[in-house]
């Protein structure tokens, strides 16, 4: 469905069946909010002079804009072989299944949902007519009101440094034992997938018993090599908190945006330090020191996956923290926005 409401795009400006004026869709009832997980009545007129097909799709408005950015599908379904009418509208009526989308509030910054509609001839000869104002036709999705999929992405999140590490807090209800994935990819501006920067996952999580939110967290590192945003040319990054199907690790649900990515402090093993802190012994078997500790803070473990794996207070009096029970593996020591990598042997 998604790939044939694409490709109309370009079938509706060049089919001569669009010059028809008894070509038109009017949909009589159209919701303009919607709830995750209900399902919405759309009343449809119609009229064709071929035997055609409907589809009825969500799609994201470009920012700050009225129109459809066609690369952001998320729902949609079809009626085929309506028949041709004649001087009277044919009339549809649509249960239309919302599903598990995420809230209009968690969408980008100037995005909108646009409720769009297309006719296309049953034979495949091309389309006939589409209606997708993003003035008229906005869809707002808002919470849900029993246990559905959901996730809402409470921080707004649009930038990180180089190196750093971040909590990144979410509310969410699941109707299926899953895990969530935070993950940072890269794109090109046309929408072209480059590659995975880094992504950290949480554990499996029992379904909900109510339709109250649960707070859920995943603590993810920027790898400190990741070029800064404003290095990077006709290219952007994007973070994206995924909902996994607990059993095979099938995707949900997904809301992502953009952000940037920005120079940061990051100290590498080779000098395990930053500034006047320090870390030792790197390689560390039992007891890891860190030395220019002048406050009282939080010293947080975190694995290479970006997940907190030991949280203690440090200070200048109290400065060690146990490692003994971490298995062998890379780590990062993070406090006071400063991460310094250290290896457990």
């Amino acid at each position: 469905m998604k790939k044939n409401l694409l490709s109309i795009v370009a079938m509706v400006l060049f089919s001569p069946l669009a010059l028809f004026a008894t070509n038109s869709i009017n949909p009589t009832t159209m919701p303009s909010t919607a709830v995750v997980g209900s399902t919405e009545s759309l009343t449809i007129e119609y009229e064709s002079d071929v035997t055609c097909n409907l589809g009825i799709a969500i799609f994201q408005s470009k920012v700050n804009s009225d129109e459809v950015d066609w690369s952001t599908w998320t729902k949609s379904m079809s009626v085929s072989d309506l028949a041709a009418t004649s001087g009277t509208p044919g009339v549809v009526n649509i249960d239309f299944e919302i599903g598990s989308i995420p809230l209009s509030s968690d969408l980008e910054e100037g995005r909108k949902y646009i409720w769009c509609f297309d006719l296309s001839a049953a034979d495949g000869s091309g389309g006939l007519v589409w209606n997708n104002s993003g003035a008229t036709n906005e869809l707002t999705v808002t919470s849900p009101t029993t246990i559905t999929n959901y996730i809402h992405f409470a921080p707004n999140t649009v930038s990180m440094k180089q190196g750093e590490t971040l909590a990144i807090d979410f509310d969410y209800i699941i109707e299926q034992d899953s895990k969530f994935k935070v993950s940072i990819t890269h794109f090109t501006t046309s929408w072209s997938w480059i590659g995975e920067i880094t992504s950290a996952t949480s554990d499996a999580l029992t379904t909900n018993t109510d339709a109250n939110t649960v707070a859920g967290s995943v603590s993810i590192t920027i790898p400190a090599s990741t070029t800064p945003t404003a290095d990077l040319v006709s290219e952007m990054y994007r973070f994206n908190i995924i909902m996994l199907n607990a059993s095979d690790n099938s995707e949900v649900m997904n809301i992502g945006r953009s952000f940037t990515v920005t120079t940061g402090t990051f100290t590498d093993v080779s000098d395990n330090k930053t500034n006047d802190i320090s870390v030792f012994p790197n390689p560390v078997i039992n007891i890891l020191t860190i030395k220019g500790i002048t406050t009282n803070t939080i010293a947080n473990i975190i694995s290479l996956c970006g997940n907190v794996v030991m949280s203690t207070p440090i200070s200048s009096a109290s400065n060690t923290v146990d490692v003994t029970n971490l298995a062998t593996g890379v780590y990062f020591v993070r406090f006071n926005n400063t991460s310094i990598k250290f290896i457990k042997q």
